[in-house]
């Protein structure tokens, strides 16, 4: 006798709301398709390098190496595809981190590590002081040698999920009930992850896709994220105004990035 193992109907539904998530658009049910599909980010990747990370950020984890690869998989909600250069070393607190993820899908936002010379630069950009991908209590496991493979668990979005059906919003990243005068005032505020949620937030309710990628250094707006917010007051049609930065933000006569 054959017995067949049963796939249980909930080990899909990650993948299932992913799906529906773009279909759902800006209303309630695409908020918590959206905020269910954060909670898991899986993906594989191709291309060069050696690295191998597991843990709970940022105390309890280990890695090391480094890859610059092709990935496609779920992020942040969403089925796409993006190229990551990602690099790591350390145990526990003491864990060195830096990430460029760009050539994004649509819905994706990248992300960029300020470089030597640059507005934001850090010599020792451990995680637990800098902005990557990875938040508190986010679990994950990953490796690559050529050929890879990760897995993270993101506690917090689960909370935000949770919350949703009880009409809050822990990880302030909803579209709905948001019109795109809210979003653009969001895009100038002084908190770089209201920006990134308000960016996130109009490519959701435009289709539209963005420039924008967060940095390193959350105190930093960058002259990439600078071009971004303009692009969408020109594409909405919005007068163009000046931009409430942070203190330590480049000046207009700090150096173009490339």
């Amino acid at each position: 006798m054959i017995c067949r193992r049963r796939r249980r109907p909930g080990s899909l539904a990650p993948l299932a709301l992913a799906l529906c998530a773009p279909a759902c658009g800006s209303t309630w049910l695409g908020d918590r398709a959206r905020d269910f599909g954060q909670i898991l980010d899986a993906d594989v990747a191709f291309g060069p390098g050696v690295r191998a990370y597991a843990g709970a950020s940022p105390l309890a984890q280990v890695g090391i190496g480094s890859a610059d690869a092709y990935h496609a998989g779920l992020r942040d909600g969403f089925l796409g595809t993006w190229t990551e250069v990602r690099s790591e070393l350390g145990v526990g607190p003491l864990f060195l981190h830096e990430l460029d993820l760009h050539d994004a899908s649509r819905s994706i936002v990248g992300h960029r590590t300020a470089r030597f010379g640059e507005p934001g630069f850090d010599p020792h950009p451990f995680e637990w002081e800098t902005t990557t991908d990875r938040r508190w209590l986010d679990v994950g496991i990953g490796g690559h040698l050529f050929l890879g493979a990760s897995v993270e668990i993101r506690l917090f979005e689960l909370l935000d999920f949770a919350g949703g059906l009880f009409g809050l919003d822990p990880a302030g990243d909803d579209v709905s009930g948001r019109t795109h005068d809210d979003l653009l005032e969001d895009l100038a505020s002084p908190d770089a992850r209201v920006r990134r949620n308000a960016d996130r937030a109009l490519r959701i309710a435009t289709g539209l896709a963005s420039p924008y990628r967060t940095c390193s250094d959350a105190s930093t707006l960058t002259d990439e994220q600078r071009e971004a917010i303009e692009g969408w007051r020109d594409r909405l049609g919005k007068r163009r105004e000046p931009l409430p930065v942070p203190s330590s933000a480049p000046s207009a006569s700090a150096p173009a990035r490339k």
